[in-house]
């Protein structure tokens, strides 16, 4: 896949489906309560409107059951707090989640292209 200054905006949406697809392969549990079965869904530590960066950086990304990520959406305070609990790792995320991101340039947009391709090929997911 080649990213253009005319293709990056449909591009950008494929590499968030990507991430969201490597989350699902890299997690086998619902990250905050641990079930396993049932339907699974990807949420993001910060929300994908706070930028695109975050919304295809596989650590801002988390692997929930329904019943989990419906309460994340309801409640935002015990999600952020239930998620500290369970991944140490996301706490410097919550900490910037008042943080925009800019413009995404096309040299950044084929940069997390070939990183998230080769997260992919490591998870045996066909990349793009």
């Amino acid at each position: 896949m080649n990213i253009t200054t005319k293709n990056i905006q449909a591009k950008k949406k494929a590499l968030v489906r990507l991430a969201c697809q490597i989350v699902h392969a890299r997690d086998h549990r619902c990250q905050l309560c641990g079930r396993c079965d049932g339907k699974m869904d990807a949420a993001h530590v910060i929300p994908r409107s706070r930028g695109w960066r975050w919304a295809v950086d596989l650590r801002n990304i988390v692997k929930l059951c329904y019943r989990c990520h419906t309460r994340w959406h309801e409640d935002p305070i015990w999600a952020t707090m239930a998620l500290a609990e369970t991944r140490h790792d996301t706490t410097e995320y919550v900490a910037h989640a008042h943080h925009k991101t800019g413009t995404v340039t096309v040299t950044e947009a084929t940069a997390k292209l070939r990183e998230l391709n080769a997260a992919a090929e490591h998870h045996g997911i066909k990349g793009i």
